[in-house]
């Protein structure tokens, strides 16, 4: 049925026909609802007319409007009016790549940018399983502004007929399929239809998959350069038997094509699929890599090549300052860097560190919206005015990292390391990351070009593939024993990769292989180190030494260093509120030398709160600062407290009373916290670390006398609690195997400390009942982090205490009730018994402020007060800097 101008198909007005052919005739219309113009595509009357293909055509069109991309023309829905059937469409004005074909060959640096774009939208379309079946120049428009969108994704399946008709074979398939005559290609005298970029198999009437799609992709490219088809005759019988038996005339093929071109349009047009490109993801790769190879030679930086103009148009947005700007339209040899500034989104803080893709194009960051207790991940595209939350509800517990071709980020989370797909939204999980959450906030990981990907957690690195699978720790030597090793970033070629270990208090950089053998020492670092290329041929590591973010040159093949190291720029902190005294560096640098950094420390203040049964806030405790685990004195006057320093980012611990600023009780060069009272309140003991061994401390908790050891170890140490007696500390030790144990020392060094529970679960945070009979801890050995009781000291029985995730339990003094945290509820839980163990119901109290690095809470010995350290989240403008154009050639 032929619809004309002011025909009203339900709330859709006809403006003008766009085009007809096998698929039916297509309109323009305006949406009287949406106010906006599409397309509308009228279905072939034997389609509207056969209900078990239109049920089928329906339940395929449901299929396609699942696609999300911004290179395919989306369906907006399908309208009946009157009889008559369409589908809606997005509407997308431009020449067509059959209209531009008539005009020659495209020049081969457009036609590779026009390619990537397609293969984008092919591999979009393919990890959904939808194949396109008709891709030819017809179905590609470029719009003005260099963007191209695929039509009539799937529509060949979604028209055909049903399965009981395909044993009519190819000629049915022909008959059927879209040979739509353009006025352009007319004026040829050419018919424009599918036969051209028919798969062998297809033309053959055979069952189709996604090679299909990449023999067509091959076709259009093959066009596209030359100006000629790769398989062309007189009629279609001709093109069918060119398509099924020869091959393209290869020496069509400019002198410019570079050989990479030669070879990928030689493996799209195999005519056995078997032997064809597999998937189309592979063209994007080697289409990324030869756009670069044919850009015009210069020794510029790439990064300032391929910024030189976008940064224009952007630098209102990023704040780019006028003398800058200027130097944008001047032609220099050696322009000069490139600095900006990108804001945060607005009423976020707690800005994590930032993550920018290998292309320098887009940059991912967690960042916690005031009042919230979980953050969010973002993603801010450097061309656009804004960061967008990303697609999904993930919530991350650590950095994430990209992919190599940016489609995809790594995200550890509660789940385990999970690969989202940012077209889609879409989640699976790569690795079980549930048995190492506690070490989380040391998490960083590298995607490599070779498929794989490694992370560091807890002290080990560990690699898995990028389809997911068991994870395997990464059998490094060279390294010094007892050391963890954190932050894995990967060289270029996908196997080697830099770490960092931290040596007697040092932190020093590595390289080792996935395939494990012995490590190869660099350099002394203060952070993790990131491998770029901002000259073509030129790598530097770049890190952060003395707050200082610098490069150094650096050979990616002998692993040797070039040159003198430069500072890239000033006060660029080793540590964001996640990652404070862990070594990492807050920045992260692209493939061609896009950096992105944080320039000042993010001082995540703190105050010490108490609050009531009901979540009120009754009143502070000491200045603002960055706190660690505070604990309430057995009299309830005093806390005890680790206090960070920012300069030195070494904690010491504080003894506070009232709202006065503390009197510090620990001066020494070392790390020292988790501080714990003795039941008498008349001693602390905490945990310190000097250099490569870990102490337990004890000393009078009014500062006289001397400090007393209780026991050292190469593991770091930390108390937990202090028995009913006074007799035993029990701690734990955080060994980068075994992870978090429970140990036990006599407070008398009577006998040498001894493991109480060793499982292999992470099992830290005890505390002891009152009258010392059980013994509460967390542990993971479940798959998710639950708090437990066992009997103390024969650790015979145990009964779990929680339901969902918990925190360690406390008693209240008169050991009645017990508290314990999840992330966003306090519970009480009643003590009915404890010969056998009787606990009433959990009873939510309130849901606690959002408190960083694990504080969590204390409760008073009443459980009448509870004791918080809540962030204090800045109310100003939070940024990320970039800088491109960093090294001169």
């Amino acid at each position: 049925m032929a619809l004309t101008p002011n025909t009203r198909l339900g709330p859709y007005e006809i403006t003008s026909q766009i085009g007809a052919g096998g698929m039916g005739e297509v309109y323009r219309a305006r949406d009287s609802k949406l106010k906006r113009d599409v397309a509308l595509k009228v279905l072939p009357a034997d389609v509207a007319g056969d209900r078990e293909r239109l049920a089928r055509f329906q339940r395929e069109a449901e299929v396609l409007a699942s696609l999300n991309h911004p290179n395919i023309a989306h369906i907006h829905g399908l309208e009946e009016s009157n009889g008559t059937i369409a589908l809606v469409m997005e509407l997308v004005d431009g020449e067509d790549l059959a209209q531009r074909l008539t005009r020659g060959a495209i020049p081969i640096e457009e036609a590779l940018a026009i390619a990537k774009q397609i293969a984008d939208a092919l591999e979009a379309a393919h990890e959904q399983g939808i194949i396109h079946r008709d891709l030819k120049p017809a179905n590609i428009k470029v719009r003005d502004d260099g963007t191209v969108k695929v039509l009539d994704f799937g529509l060949a399946k979604a028209l055909e007929p049903g399965a009981g008709n395909r044993d009519q074979g190819a000629g049915h398939t022909l008959a059927n399929s879209p040979t739509i005559t353009s006025p352009a290609m007319t004026m040829r005298g050419v018919i424009l239809g599918t036969a051209a970029y028919m798969s062998p198999e297809q033309a053959k009437g055979k069952p189709v998959d996604k090679r299909t799609d990449i023999w067509a992709f091959g076709c259009v490219l093959f066009e596209m350069i030359t100006g000629r088809r790769a398989f062309d005759g007189e009629d279609v019988t001709d093109t069918i038997a060119a398509v099924v038996t020869r091959e393209p005339d290869w020496s069509w093929l400019p002198a410019a094509t570079t050989a990479g071109v030669r070879r990928l349009l030689s493996r799209c047009l195999v005519k056995d699929r078997k032997q064809r490109l597999r998937d189309i993801g592979d063209a994007n790769h080697e289409l990324a890599d030869q756009g670069a190879a044919v850009m015009p030679s210069s020794r510029q930086p790439n990064s300032w090549r391929r910024w030189s103009l976008p940064v224009a148009a952007a630098a209102a947005v990023l704040l780019l300052a006028v003398p800058a700007a200027r130097h944008l339209t001047e032609t220099t040899s050696a322009p000069p860097p490139l600095r900006l500034t990108m804001d945060a989104p607005p009423n976020t803080a707690r800005l994590l560190s930032p993550e920018i893709s290998a292309d320098g194009r887009m940059v991912a960051f967690s960042a916690l919206a005031a009042g919230a207790i979980v953050p969010q991940l973002w993603i801010r595209r450097l061309e656009e005015t804004s960061a967008q939350l990303a697609p999904g509800s993930v919530v991350p517990t650590g950095a994430p990292f990209w992919s190599p071709d940016g489609r995809a980020l790594a995200v550890p989370n509660r789940e385990g390391l999970l690969h989202l797909d940012l077209s889609t939204g879409g989640t699976r999980v790569l690795a079980d990351l549930r048995s190492t959450m506690v070490g989380i906030s040391q998490f960083s990981g590298s995607w490599g070009s070779q498929g794989v990907l490694i992370y560091g957690l807890n002290g080990t690195i560990y690699r898995v593939s990028e389809n997911g699978g068991d994870a395997s720790a990464v059998p490094i030597e060279g390294t010094q024993a007892n050391t963890e090793l954190r932050f894995p970033t990967f060289l270029p070629d996908g196997r080697r990769f830099v770490f960092v270990s931290r040596e007697k208090g040092e932190f020093v950089l590595h390289a080792a292989s996935i395939d494990g053998g012995p490590a190869t020492r660099l350099f002394e670092s203060d952070s993790q180190a990131i491998y770029t290329e901002p000259i073509p041929d030129q790598g530097y590591l770049v890190y952060v030494k003395d707050e200082q973010l610098m490069a150094q040159g650096f050979d990616a093949t002998t692993l040797q260093r070039r040159g003198t190291p430069f500072i890239v720029a000033p006060n660029v902190p080793l540590y964001t509120a996640e990652f404070i005294g862990t070594g990492r560096g807050a920045f992260s640098v692209s493939k061609d030398g896009v950096l992105v950094y944080t320039s000042q420390p993010e001082a995540v203040l703190q105050r010490l709160v108490w609050m009531d049964r009901s979540g009120k806030e009754v009143g502070t405790i000491g200045d603002p600062a960055i706190y660690f685990s505070p604990r309430i004195s057995p009299d309830g006057q005093r806390v005890a407290v680790a206090r960070l320093d920012p300069r030195t980012r070494y904690g010491d611990i504080y003894i506070l009373q009232d709202k006065e600023s503390g009197r510090r009780l620990t001066f020494d060069d070392a790390n020292d916290l988790q501080p714990v009272w003795t039941p008498d309140g008349e001693w602390i003991v905490w945990g310190s670390t000097r250099g490569p061994t870990s102490f337990l401390v004890r000393r009078r908790a009014d500062g006289s006398g001397n400090e007393e050891i209780l026991h050292q170890s190469p593991h770091n140490l930390a108390p937990d609690d202090v028995s009913p007696d006074g007799r035993y500390v029990v701690f734990r030790e955080s060994n980068p195997v075994t992870r978090n144990d429970l140990w036990i020392v006599a407070v008398d060094r009577s006998s040498p400390a001894k493991p109480l529970l060793n499982t292999g679960a992470d099992e830290p945070r005890a505390r002891f009942s009152p009258d010392g009979t059980l013994i509460g801890y967390i542990s993971d050995a479940s798959g998710q982090v639950e708090s437990y009781l066992q009997p103390f000291p024969d650790m015979n029985g145990k009964w779990q205490v929680t339901e969902g995730s918990g925190n360690m339990p406390q008693w209240r003094r008169d050991g009645r009730e017990i508290y314990f945290a999840s992330r966003d509820t306090l519970f009480a839980r009643a003590v009915l018994g404890t010969n056998p163990l009787k606990l009433g119901p959990m009873i939510p109290l309130f849901k606690p402020p959002a408190t960083p690095r694990g504080s969590f809470f204390h409760a008073s010995a009443d459980g009448q007060r509870f004791l918080f350290a809540p962030e204090q989240l800045s109310t100003g403008l939070q940024r990320y800097n970039v800088a491109v154009g960093w090294v001169k050639p």
